[in-house]
């Protein structure tokens, strides 16, 4: 899961309801929002349930922290590749994918479907089916994820998913979604 870029009044409530629904991570990712405001949201937090944050583009918070995990995009992941903690990078194509997959902690690849939460950001038919050699690895399928096509991105050969616009397009009821999309995959072998 990744947050909507939206900092919104009950912010940290809202993610502790995401991640008591998840079994997996859930990304931090507030471009707009100041380091100090991202600080004063992860004070709230319970330490017990930081390991399960992972913050976008903010390494001095990550390690303050002691998060999850860091992200970044393809070109930025050489700044970070003997950060202590795990880095995660998003790509683009199966050459980048191929370039980070034992590098990195995991990738994102986007956009496999058409987006929700990014009006006009397209499928890239490329992204349809994960190569054979890349089958198995850390590779989880970002862009338009939704309850009708995340059955589909995993058996297109998708490690996992990564689900934004379907969970934080309409204000409330996250958690709600998240159910919603892990019961759409539970007969797929998953972890969101």
């Amino acid at each position: 899961m990744i947050t909507d870029d939206v900092v919104r009044q009950d912010e940290v409530a809202r993610w502790m309801e995401v991640l008591a629904a998840v079994t997996h991570k859930l990304h931090i990712r507030k471009p707009k929002a100041s380091r100090e405001e991202l600080r004063n949201l992860l004070k709230e937090v319970p330490v017990e349930w930081r390991k399960k944050l992972v913050i976008h583009y903010q390494p001095q918070l990550a390690e303050e922290f002691d998060l999850g995990g860091l992200h970044v995009s393809y070109k930025d992941f050489d700044k970070y590749s003997g950060f202590k903690i795990p880095v995660s990078c998003s790509v683009h194509n199966w050459d980048e994918a191929r370039k980070m997959i034992d590098t990195c902690a995991y990738c994102f690849i986007s956009p496999v479907f058409d987006s929700i939460s990014k009006r006009g950001y397209h499928a890239n038919d490329e992204l349809m089916q994960v190569p054979a050699e890349l089958r198995g690895k850390k590779i989880y399928a970002l862009g338009g994820i939704d309850t009708e096509n995340a059955p589909l991105a995993l058996r297109n050969g998708y490690y996992g998913l990564v689900a934004l616009g379907y969970v934080w397009n309409e204000n409330g009821n996250e958690s709600e979604k998240v159910k919603a999309l892990l019961e759409s995959i539970s007969k797929e072998r998953v972890i969101v």
